[in-house]
């Protein structure tokens, strides 16, 4: 696994979320650049298919309970219109792939593996699309504006029920959703409905970095965090004091 450059100073699934895009006041860069990222700042195995419908593997009935692992701004779009990026994921993902020897050659090098990229892209950009929405809402709701809340409520609505089972011993077992992707979305989805609608709104921060950007609840007694980490922003911006106080800029 290759190293990546995850932030966890959200405080939220859905600002962790929002923050896989750095530096949003300057030139921005992009964290989620393949499908494979998407899967590991999930927490998932990176060769987990996707988009194909295939379950995750059911653990034996000894196993423990487990829980689910808790781009540039889109242009806001016209009436009757989808989002700028993607397509809603019902249409372009469920319905678009189907599984390894179902048409096709069904190899690995035939048509089941070219539609398991080009879901895997859809759900990609589906992702961004849900991570940009809820940043443009989280900021319209700071400022005491209207925003565009579609996409949130449509990954809100596919949250799945947690599916549990007694196992032999009458023990608690956790079964993993069927599309583990599509189930930690909606749960991020769901999140950031709790956050922008309800009082925690409050909390939330812009980073005061001239460059960086990323979101936060600040939940320090005084309510007074600038910085998204003391160890990154806040450390830059001491050491610039410091060398201006010296003559060094």
């Amino acid at each position: 696994m290759r190293a990546r450059d995850w932030v966890w100073d959200g405080g939220r699934p859905s600002l962790d979320l929002v923050n896989t895009y750095r530096d949003r006041k300057g030139d921005g860069w992009e964290l989620l650049r393949e499908p494979a990222d998407l899967l590991a700042w999930l927490g998932l195995p990176e060769d987990l298919p996707l988009g194909t419908g295939t379950p995750a593997p059911t653990p034996p009935e000894s196993a423990l309970p487990s829980s689910l692992v808790e781009g540039p701004a889109a242009t806001e779009p016209s009436a009757g219109t989808g989002e700028t990026h993607g397509s809603s994921r019902s249409e372009s993902v469920t319905g678009g792939a189907s599984s390894a020897g179902e048409g096709g050659s069904g190899g690995p090098n035939g048509s089941s593996a070219v539609e398991g990229v080009v879901a895997g892209m859809a759900l990609l950009m589906e992702a961004r699309e849900l991570r940009e929405a809820i940043c443009r809402c989280l900021d319209a709701a700071m400022a005491g504006e209207r925003g565009f809340p579609e996409p949130i409520n449509r990954w809100a609505a596919r949250r799945q029920p947690s599916l549990v089972r007694l196992s032999s011993d009458l023990s608690v077992v956790r079964l993993p959703p069927r599309d583990p992707v599509v189930a930690a979305l909606a749960e991020i989805a769901c999140d950031a409905i709790e956050l922008i609608g309800g009082p925690d709104l409050r909390q939330v921060r812009v980073c005061a970095s001239p460059t960086c950007g990323l979101r936060f609840a600040d939940r320090s007694n005084a309510g007074s965090r600038q910085w998204c980490s003391m160890k990154r922003c806040g450390n830059r911006e001491k050491v610039r004091l410091h060398r201006a106080r010296r003559g060094e800029l």
